[in-house]
């Protein structure tokens, strides 16, 4: 787990485009303290709102978004790790990931 890093696609209500931003340790840290759990607990318990924080969190980071994390997830469709076909796979709350 200690290389952990998550490829993520995020889409919009109000756009067409895709944004592909990677987040890495720095944005599972900061996850980690906001949500006072480690990442395996966060992924059994909150799967969706967990990638979508370090989806934010990343594009915070690397200067692509200056919104509250409030208002960006007010406005996201969808984020989740594209399948090996390049095709997103939706985050299951009911069915963590392994």
């Amino acid at each position: 787990m200690a290389g952990m890093i998550f490829d993520l696609e995020i889409y919009y209500e109000d756009r067409d485009d895709v944004d592909q931003v990677r987040a890495d340790q720095r944005d599972i840290a900061v996850a980690e303290r906001k949500y006072g759990k480690g990442t395996t607990r966060m992924l059994d318990e909150m799967t969706v709102q967990f990638l979508r924080f370090i989806g934010w969190q990343a594009l915070r980071r690397l200067g692509r978004s200056e919104m509250k994390f409030e208002d960006w997830d007010k406005i996201v469709t969808s984020c989740a790790e594209p399948d090996d076909d390049g095709e997103v796979a939706e985050a299951d709350p009911t069915n963590p990931a392994p």
